[in-house]
């Protein structure tokens, strides 16, 4: 079982970080020193002049030059940011930079450039939040007056107010959500935003997660400061926001958008916990995208180890779609609201935030333009931009990428036979709301859409686990996604046995990686870790042993030898050397990672499960089949009481137990085990899977072994 990691654990202070601060540009870093809006830019910089400048006196006192370099580069890079420090007359640096010119030229420039990325960045973490939905910096609780920019779906207007006979502007913010129906899941809510809680709603789109937990917190937590980060280039300003206040909830509607490289991690939530007051963190997440993050364990338990340490942070409460009993008799009190006696009328076949969302509306509209002459173009983009979504790509999509990408759509469906509209009519179609609700495409950031979940989630329980996103859509998206959204794809490809594809992923995250934050950043020996696991799936070795021995190295040294990222380095390692023959030596280190976490993680942690299982493979290779046997029979217990029978790591642990029985000569028994293995993997993976394969293939020889013994 290999170890793919989907994000980053703590933060670290990487090398390039620790030496940027050093440099006059960082007094930038105001996100630290409490109110991170872009209006207190300039009472910041004052603070941190003061607190930067005396680190930085001491430092350079005998190394002036260094500082009027690093100086003249922030000039060369960012005249705005020396403004904004209080020198409202620069000139007088540009005059030394063009004396001293000729002698720092060019150590500027590198210095120039390095600088540059991290003003830029601190920018956008600023816009990010600043420019977020609430758009204010101090917003308290019971200020949000429209809970639609929490991420509520806004419902359907009362027929007296349909979308023919008002005016544009006519639904303000009381009636874009109708009276809320108090759901069973209120009073489990409202007991767990005690200090220091991380409480994570569950559920389909248009369940009404969002809404809940926006009651539940209105009820308990009124004059909590709120804090509601745009996106994961917004987290660190914004939890440097949340913990500067007293008492603040942090926001994480859809919380998949802020997992992966340069996301929510776990010094973060131990920052939200760790300090004095009363901090809490309410997060929605999807069923779909919750079961995708915890699928990353189909080629491994480890998949996604980092993300599932977060997700076992966080009190799980699942929001149902359909309505209980009692919640229906709730609703039944609230009739009043016409939205809510219409939805009752549906409350068997739809959920009440379901139907009030216009989400079968919603569906329906996207089949319906498909037809020839309405709007397949329109219908080609929306398709597009589910299927970016389902490769991994969780913010805002890029508008260029669907306009690239959509003609494959359309052309499936019929093409030119289709009469296609212009695409500014197919986007203005895709941009327009229904029933003043939720729109197919919803505008976000410049030049940036939203795909309607609800439609994703459609799709994503509706298809098959081989109906894949196509190639083409997987190579334009790798190219126009930035680091941390490459590796994502990457690691959805894995998940899906689609290794050329993850690895052009990994490939290009590594290098983007490596420049933006330094090839010991723990985010970078993530990805290369990754690209490891791919080149070791498609049989380079060489390759694969190089990168694990590199990463392992550097995570040891940096992060200890008993650091799980430096253990999952091992245990890839040791995978390599039993594919290379040295069983010796992949005994040695499974044995040395088994003991390390059965001491620090217990016997029945996913990641000494994994440990114990790879151990046996290595036991059966050296021909010891009793001592191979007995360890797989224990492991498979163990996962199948604690992950479930048909869970993709209990399946792994069912098929080696196959290969020893078949070893040891016992074929009934091996065959009897390999098919149920493959009736799982086929309803797990799917049949065109490399697992499901590799199980169909152990079967077939499993199969010929018993012909050959009758003859």
């Amino acid at each position: 079982m290999q170890q793919l990691f989907i994000c980053q654990c703590d933060e670290r202070v990487s090398t390039e970080a620790s030496a940027a601060r050093t440099h006059l540009v960082d007094l930038y870093q105001f996100g630290r020193f409490g109110d991170v809006t872009a209006g207190g830019l300039d009472r910041h910089v004052a603070r941190a002049t003061e607190v930067e400048g005396v680190f930085m006196v001491g430092r350079w006192r005998s190394s002036w030059w260094w500082l009027l370099a690093a100086v003249l580069a922030t000039v060369v890079v960012a005249p705005a940011v020396v403004k904004a420090l209080g020198v409202e007359d620069w000139r007088w640096l540009a005059a030394t930079a063009v004396i001293a010119g000729g002698l720092v030229t060019p150590w500027a420039k590198i210095q120039a450039d390095k600088i540059g990325r991290r003003v830029q960045r601190r920018e956008d973490e600023a816009h990010a939040l600043s420019g977020s939905a609430l758009g204010r910096g101090s917003l308290r609780v019971r200020d949000v007056d429209d809970p639609t920019k929490l991420g509520v779906h806004p419902a359907k207007l009362p027929e007296s107010k349909s979308l023919g006979q008002e005016s544009k502007d006519a639904a303000g913010p009381a009636s874009r959500v109708p009276v809320y129906v108090p759901r069973d899941g209120h009073t489990e809510i409202v007991s767990h935003l005690g200090p220091g809680s991380f409480v994570l709603l569950v559920g389909d789109s248009t369940a009404g997660k969002s809404r809940l937990a926006y009651e539940a917190m209105l009820t308990t937590l009124p004059n909590h400061h709120l804090v509601v980060p745009d996106g994961r280039t917004a987290l660190g300003v914004s939890i440097a926001a949340a913990v500067e206040k007293t008492a603040s909830v942090l926001w994480l509607d859809d919380l998949e958008r802020f997992l992966g490289v340069e996301g929510l991690t776990m010094s973060m939530i131990d920052r939200m916990r760790d300090t004095k007051g009363h901090r809490v963190i309410v997060a929605t997440i999807r069923r779909e995208e919750l079961n995708r993050l915890q699928d990353q364990g189909k080629e491994t338990p480890e998949l996604g180890n980092d993300v599932r340490r977060i997700l076992s942070q966080a009190h799980h409460i699942t929001v149902e779609r359909l309505l209980t009993p009692a919640e229906i008799d709730r609703a039944s009190a609230l009739t009043w609201d016409p939205r809510i006696a219409d939805a009752i009328e549906h409350a068997d076949e739809y959920g009440l935030a379901e139907y009030l969302a216009a989400g079968p509306e919603l569906l329906a509209r996207w089949e319906n333009g498909w037809a020839p002459g309405t709007h397949p173009r329109g219908a080609a983009l929306v398709a597009a931009a589910i299927d970016c979504r389902r490769a991994g790509w969780t913010d805002s999509l890029p508008i260029a990428l669907l306009e690239e990408t959509h003609q494959f759509y359309l052309d499936q469906r019929g093409g030119q036979r289709l009469r296609p509209e212009s695409l500014e009519a197919a986007f203005e179609w895709a941009h327009s709301p229904l029933f003043a609700t939720t729109a197919m495409l919803e505008h976000r950031d410049e030049g940036k859409v939203h795909v309607a979940d609800y439609l994703v989630d459609h799709v994503q329980r509706t298809r098959t686990a081989d109906d894949h996103v196509p190639d083409l859509l997987v190579h334009a998206a790798i190219e126009a996604a930035d680091g941390a959204t490459v590796a994502t794809i990457g690691s959805t490809m894995y998940v899906h046995g689609r290794f050329d594809l993850a690895g052009t992923a990994f490939v290009k995250a590594t290098t983007v990686l490596q420049e933006e934050l330094g090839a010991e950043h723990p985010n970078t020996l993530t990805s290369r870790n990754n690209l490891a696991l791919v080149l070791h799936d498609q049989g380079d070795l060489a390759g694969a042993e190089t990168e694990h021995r590199a990463v392992l190295q550097i995570r040891t040294r940096t992060l200890g030898t008993e650091h799980p990222n430096a253990l999952t380095s091992r245990n890839n390692l040791a995978l390599v050397l039993h594919d290379q023959g040295d069983l010796a030596g992949a005994e040695t280190e499974h044995r040395a990672v088994l003991q390390i976490r059965t001491r620090t993680l217990g016997t029945e942690h996913p990641d000494t499960l994994t440990s114990r299982n790879n151990l046996a493979t290595v036991l059966r290779a050296r021909g010891d089949l009793a001592a191979a046997e007995t360890e797989h029979r224990a492991e498979l217990e163990i996962c199948a009481r604690v992950l479930g029978a048909e869970h993709p790591d209990t399946l792994i642990s069912r098929n080696n137990l196959a290969l020893v029985l078949q070893d040891q000569g016992d074929l009934d028994s091996a065959e009897a085990e390999l098919r149920a293995v493959l009736d799982g993997r086929t309803r797990v993976l799917g049949p065109n899977h490399p697992d499901t394969l590799r199980s169909a293939n152990d079967l077939e020889q499993v199969q010929r072994a018993r012909r050959d013994s009758e003859q």
